[in-house]
């Protein structure tokens, strides 16, 4: 049954895990940047008031970081953690 459900994976059409992983990165680039953009954005105006500068600051920065870890550490660590070697 596994020899199946692999088989009609988008995985098994590419062959091994680094295309796979650099297409997925091209295709989701720009919505992770609108998405991660258009929050920043929306908190830049915090940033301006005394009081909550320091919220708004850190979103700002914590969406640079997660947006960061996403679009590079995520599929980095996965191609490193499944092991694959063929490609």
């Amino acid at each position: 049954m596994n020899q199946k459900a692999s088989s009609r994976s988008p995985l098994a059409a590419l062959g091994t895990i680094k295309p796979a992983i650099l297409e997925s990165r091209v295709v989701r680039l720009r919505p992770i940047l609108l998405t991660a953009g258009t929050a920043m954005l929306s908190a830049a105006p915090i940033t301006l008031d005394p009081i909550f500068s320091g919220l708004g600051w850190s979103l700002i920065f914590g969406l640079v970081a997660s947006t960061l870890f996403t679009l590079f550490v995520i599929p980095i660590s996965y191609r490193l953690l499944r092991g694959d070697m063929n490609g």
